[in-house]
């Protein structure tokens, strides 16, 4: 596979990291938030992975930032 976005992959990697840093934390210290901050992480690493996979979402991307710019 390709990687057409790579700030993208690592932003995706990293928000897994924390993630798996987060499952971690809650064996520690068992709270509700922790849970919802695990599957805000997971949804947003897994999405902005597959994101920076894909041709055609990676070129909207960048033209996002573009017209930001």
């Amino acid at each position: 596979m390709k990687i057409y976005n790579n700030k993208g992959f690592i932003l995706g990697v990293l928000s897994l990291l924390f993630a798996i840093a987060e499952v971690v934390m809650f064996f520690v210290d068992s709270s509700k938030s922790s849970i919802i901050l695990l599957i805000i992480l997971t949804v947003t690493g897994i999405e902005e992975i597959i994101r920076s996979l894909n041709k055609k979402s990676s070129i909207e991307d960048k033209d996002s930032e573009d017209l930001v710019k």
